[in-house]
């Protein structure tokens, strides 16, 4: 079964600015308390994990690493790029003022919505033939 959490809390995030996987913001403290929340949801559903997979960003690394340590998980957290986030091309850096629709076709430089749908699903069609509890970061 796969199960899967968004990384906390980022610097990106409490900025407003889009990070994508050109600019590798760390989680800020309310992300590692966010993390070690999640974790303790985990805990109490009492589901257990043969795996943990993340991105290669620190955000969702970190994250994994701190729910693999409260859940007392022996696995390393493996990292997957092809579980990064989106190239955001010409607008990675820029600050944002709301959360409206952006048409990422019309963003000079960015990654193609084909290419992240490529990579994301060859890796879930991959984990999903095993019969493990696999945590996707």
């Amino acid at each position: 079964m796969l199960y899967f959490v968004r990384h906390g809390e980022s610097e990106a995030n409490l900025e407003k600015t889009f990070a994508g996987s050109r600019i590798d913001s760390p989680l800020t403290n309310k992300g590692k308390e966010q993390a070690r929340k999640t974790a303790q949801v985990i805990i109490d559903s009492g589901i257990l994990f043969d795996r943990i997979v993340s991105s290669p960003l620190s955000r969702a690394h970190e994250t994994g690493l701190i729910i693999k340590e409260i859940i007392n998980n022996k696995s390393e957290v493996v990292i997957d790029n092809r579980l990064t986030e989106i190239n955001f091309g010409d607008i990675t850096g820029k600050h944002y003022v709301s959360k409206k629709e952006i048409n990422l076709a019309t963003v000079n430089n960015t990654e193609l919505p084909i290419i992240i749908y490529q990579r994301v699903y060859e890796i879930l069609e991959e984990l999903k033939q095993t019969d493990e509890n696999i945590l996707i970061v």
